[in-house]
């Protein structure tokens, strides 16, 4: 493995234990919940009747579609990143 393949895992690996999650694969976007908030909250934030009607999952994966800020990864990174089962929104 070379000194770049193990840099971009490192860097995966931190950006799956601080909460990142994969919300588009052909622009390499992750996004992440706000600190100690559910999906439902960090929703109703941006539009409360869409957090009425979502399940928290549904409503985790449109905040971080529509709302949350958005890390752009490089393709070492993000192969990395899917290879250590970063997760995906939903």
């Amino acid at each position: 493995m070379s000194s770049e393949d193990l840099q971009a895992e490192g860097y995966a690996r931190r950006l799956i234990a601080d909460g990142y999650v994969r919300t588009s694969r052909r622009y390499r976007h992750l996004a992440k919940l706000p600190p100690g908030m559910t999906g439902k909250q960090a929703l109703s934030l941006h539009d409360r009747e869409a957090a009425r009607r979502f399940d928290d999952e549904e409503a985790a994966g449109y905040y971080l579609r529509v709302f949350a800020p958005t890390v752009t990864i490089d393709e070492a990174v993000f192969r990395a990143f899917c290879k250590l089962g970063g997760r995906v929104a939903r």
